[in-house]
């Protein structure tokens, strides 16, 4: 049976990637076929001192929503300031693809990857088509033949339930709205995540085997 040597589950907080990609791992493992476990968001290494200086100027910064410490990025003003963070991020994620990914064998069950980064920079500049175009797919195009992306969907209200944290996320319903758009320009799978968590892994069975 021959797997994907690369599993990506993506999503917005809350949906549940983390414990699916615990299962999955373990389901893995049971079958003699062991995987490691990848977690990629935030990747800044060469963006951490753009993102300081930033701070100083205001567009980086945190508010308490609810008693929630969130972090916004107000980029989408100036263009200047967004290209120069598409830069660095652009730079961030190929040193990302290729450490975590690209010197690998053997298979892989990612939490988070490259389009959740490219759904946060939509968020942070505003730049959507620019970023779903030439930018996001020049970055995909890195990642290892025969890795197949699961957009984790869990309804609202149970994301809420589970994650009280998320209600303070101002950009809850508009990153909803960029994976469906990133599912539709990148061919992703999407993935009902509100049963149980054997019904979800027999769902990424059936897909992959």
């Amino acid at each position: 049976m021959n797997k994907p040597q690369n599993i990506c589950l993506l999503g917005v907080d809350g949906s549940g990637k983390t414990a699916l990609a615990t299962a999955y791992l373990k389901r893995l493992n049971k079958t003699g076929e062991p995987a490691v476990h990848v977690w990629s968001r935030y990747r800044n290494y060469l963006s951490k001192p753009f993102l300081g200086v930033m701070r100083l100027t205001g567009h980086n910064r945190k508010e308490m929503i609810d008693g929630v410490k969130i972090g916004f990025h107000d980029f989408s003003e100036n263009r200047f300031i967004a290209y120069s963070f598409l830069m660095f991020q652009w730079l961030d994620q190929v040193i990302d693809i290729v450490y975590r990914f690209r010197r690998r064998r053997g298979n892989i069950v990612c939490d988070r990857c490259v389009i959740d980064t490219l759904v946060d920079l939509c968020v942070d500049t505003g730049m959507d088509g620019y970023i779903f175009g030439r930018y996001g797919k020049s970055l995909i195009t890195l990642m290892p033949k025969g890795t197949v992306y699961f957009i984790v969907n869990r309804n609202k209200s149970l994301v809420f339930n589970s994650r009280p944290d998320v209600r303070a996320d101002k950009n809850y319903d508009r990153r909803i709205k960029l994976y469906s758009r990133a599912a539709k320009i990148f061919g992703l799978i999407f993935l009902d995540n509100d049963g149980s968590i054997e019904y979800s892994i027999e769902q990424i069975v059936k897909q992959v085997d």
